[in-house]
């Protein structure tokens, strides 16, 4: 794990950083997603400075037994659409039930790509999904997870990288 230096805004969330995988790797795994929202296109939404992305990802019973024993396991695929250099940015991931309104989201952790992204570069991400989220998820159509970028500087702007969801599935513990 990785730490990275400290940002105002992300003072309260735990910082949960991991290297990007190789292109491909984990896919066909878990369970599928649905990107929805404006602007949602069948291979993913496109998270900004001013605007997040949102998955749909099915939480099937057997997912709430397996998190009846402990915590589910969220599979991330994220593409860079748009990258700027000067542009550096942490990506926040939260993560609500389907039925649940925006402001019961709750933070699951923050990525960063190491080496810094180049467009078309997938990196794999694996979170922690607490289990009473997943097991309100189950009953509550499914698990939304939004993705948002955010400067990594403080006082940063972000006027033109972009990243898209290119995947994300649940792995059972």
């Amino acid at each position: 794990m990785v730490v990275m230096p400290p940002v105002a805004a992300l003072v309260a969330v735990f910082l949960t950083v991991l290297a990007p995988a190789p292109p491909g790797a984990g896919e066909g795994a878990g369970t599928a997603f649905a990107a929805e929202g404006a602007g949602a296109a069948a291979t993913g939404a496109e998270a900004t400075g001013t605007a997040a992305a949102r998955a749909t990802v099915a939480v099937t019973a057997a997912d709430a037994d397996a998190a009846g024993r402990g915590d589910g396991y969220l599979t991330l695929l994220l593409e860079p659409v748009r990258t700027v250099p000067r542009e550096p940015y942490l990506v926040v991931i939260e993560a609500r039930p389907g039925n649940a309104p925006e402001a019961e989201a709750e933070p699951i952790g923050s990525v960063a790509f190491h080496p810094p992204p180049r467009d078309g570069d997938v990196g794999e991400f694996i979170l922690t999904v607490p289990r009473r989220l997943l097991l309100r998820a189950a009953d509550d159509g499914g698990l939304v997870v939004s993705v948002r970028l955010m400067p990594a500087a403080e006082g940063g702007r972000l006027t033109t990288s972009a990243l898209r969801i290119a995947g994300a599935s649940l792995r059972r513990p």
